[in-house]
């Protein structure tokens, strides 16, 4: 046995880069892209931190009425608007949301040495063989469920809540906390004076 080498299957949600009229008319309240990326690979494009190639390979949406009978009639689970071939933040299995990840492909690097012999490096040969794979038996992230899905939205509703609606305790005017912070930063010693409790009163949340 050689080297084995793993792909990874990550979601990305890509559904502001969809036409609004055609996830209408599709009944789809979300749409997923998935791509292959290498697991430990990471390249450096003209920035100090790394990036993930990725290889996408199939879209997934989660339906307004999930229905087991839907069979995308535009046939919108394979169109692409870009290249196949792309990059995007790096991707560490190790501390990525689970919920975005599904596999790994494994691939023998000693089952793919007759393939580079014939001009086709190691490194494309894993590419295509874990694409092989993955066409052979998708896998898709759990994201891509409505439950899941449903589950993480109301994490980021809930998240948004605490990080910026909710008064501060010790303050009855119901600002933002956001907003009283960065003004507090703005004033001398951090104390507010008579005119710049005018002044933020006027930033209320109301």
């Amino acid at each position: 046995m050689g080297e084995i080498i793993k792909f990874w299957t990550v979601a990305k949600e890509e559904t502001s880069n969809w036409d609004s009229e055609v996830l209408a008319r599709n009944g789809i309240r979300a749409a997923f892209g998935l791509y292959l990326i290498k697991e430990g690979e990471g390249t450096h494009l003209c920035e100090l931190t790394p990036s993930s190639a990725a290889l996408w390979v199939q879209n997934a949406f989660i339906l307004e009425d999930e229905a087991d009978d839907w069979e995308d009639p535009e046939g919108l689970e394979y169109e692409n608007g870009v290249e196949r071939f792309t990059y995007f933040r790096y991707v560490d299995v190790e501390k990525h949301d689970s919920r975005f990840l599904a596999g790994p492909i494994e691939i023998d690097s000693d089952d793919l040495n007759p393939v580079a012999e014939y001009g086709e490096d190691l490194d494309s040969a894993a590419w295509d063989a874990a694409q092989e794979v993955w066409g052979a038996n998708p896998d898709h992230p759990l994201i891509t469920w409505e439950a899941t899905f449903d589950e993480w939205q109301a994490e980021l509703s809930a998240k948004r809540r605490a990080e910026n609606v909710p008064p501060l305790s010790h303050r009855g005017d119901g600002m933002l906390p956001l907003f009283y912070a960065a003004a507090l930063k703005m004033l001398p010693n951090g104390e507010p004076t008579r005119e710049s409790e005018t002044a933020m009163r006027q930033l209320r949340w109301l």
